[in-house]
């Protein structure tokens, strides 16, 4: 059986390079290009996970820690959360943590370092797209790196519905212009958001914690406004 699970396995990533080049190409439809990416994005990221050696800082992102050190704790979700570096300090911090990832392994690694670090957060496994966001849920929502695509309206949608009257959104992503999911055009995130009350917001020259190189970064916090 442990055999045939792994020619399995093997089969599956010998063929999905060959699907996800011809969904690139517009070969398949728009339904199966976005299945294969998704595919080939789990595995990736739980390879990376898996890994000793990991190309991301590990330690909580520094935008984040400033823009909530005054803030009162409540529930707050992660998106795209990977080892949960982000989750584990705002659970440390006493705020009710929920992150989601498409990473099996990454979702595990959190949950190891939360029983070591005594602290509680809550786990799901799920796209960008499957999360159960809610409505008016969460007082503090983190996009922190996340591979989101921020071109397409209903994903940021749910986002902005799911925020509290009084929540933040803390946000900071490359800015480079290019189709990859995660990335920015130059002054899409706080369009994305307007509808919200912008209380910072800078793009300047940065240096990225995924894949760490030299590039415009955009950083935002924005608080949905309160209900009249």
């Amino acid at each position: 059986m442990a055999r045939r699970i792994f020619l399995i396995l093997f089969s599956a990533l010998l063929l999905l390079p060959v699907l996800a080049i011809s969904a690139r190409r517009g070969w398949l439809g728009s339904s199966a290009a976005r299945w294969i990416q998704l595919q080939e994005g789990a595995l990736r990221f739980n390879w990376i996970y898996s890994g000793n050696e990991t190309p991301f800082r590990k330690a909580p992102n520094e935008f984040l820690v400033q823009a909530v050190a005054d803030l009162k704790p409540g529930l707050a979700l992660d998106v795209a959360m990977g080892q949960g570096r982000n989750a584990l300090y705002l659970a440390s911090r006493g705020w009710k943590v929920t992150g989601f990832d498409i990473a099996g392994s990454g979702l595990r690694s959190a949950r190891e370092q939360a029983f070591a670090a005594h602290v509680n957060i809550r786990t799901v496994q799920a796209t960008v797209e499957d999360f159960d966001y809610g409505r008016e849920q969460w007082d503090l929502i983190v996009l922190i790196y996340v591979p989101i695509r921020y071109g397409d309206p209903k994903i940021v949608n749910r986002l902005r519905d799911a925020l509290k009257p009084g929540g933040w959104v803390v946000a900071e992503s490359p800015v480079e212009g290019s189709p990859a999911p995660g990335d920015l055009r130059p002054g899409q995130l706080r369009s994305l958001f307007d509808d919200l009350r912008i209380l910072y917001y800078d793009e300047s020259t940065g240096v990225t914690e995924w894949f760490p190189r030299e590039t415009i970064v955009a950083r935002m916090i924005a608080e949905k406004p309160e209900t009249p």
